[in-house]
């Protein structure tokens, strides 16, 4: 038996659906870290504000900044990867009506 292997790009985007996020903890401290967290925030540069803050008020200036992104996948058009993925598809909600609906 032959076997053909294709390689093509795939896709790989950020998910409209999910913003992304970020977030520090102070590792600061002479027998142990400060602990210190942030929360997540939806920009680094609240991040960066956070660490100043802290930093302000402590004296501290170590941190650990983390970010998260929800990511997706997405197979060459036409391809049989495209079509397999298709099967595990969940399907989209869809948006009815608006701030203009009356009731």
């Amino acid at each position: 038996m032959t076997r053909v292997f294709r390689f093509a790009t795939w896709t790989i985007k950020p998910d409209p659906l999910v913003r992304a996020s970020w977030e520090a903890e102070c590792v600061s401290g002479e027998s142990k870290d400060c602990g210190a967290e942030s929360g997540a925030l939806e920009s680094p540069e609240a991040v960066d504000t956070w660490m100043c803050a802290h930093t302000a008020a402590t004296g501290h200036t170590r941190f650990i900044r983390m970010s998260t992104d929800y990511l997706l996948t997405e197979p060459p058009e036409g391809s049989l990867a495209a079509d397999r993925t298709a099967l595990f598809r969940k399907p989209q909600l869809e948006v009815v009506g608006g701030d203009d609906d009356a009731g």
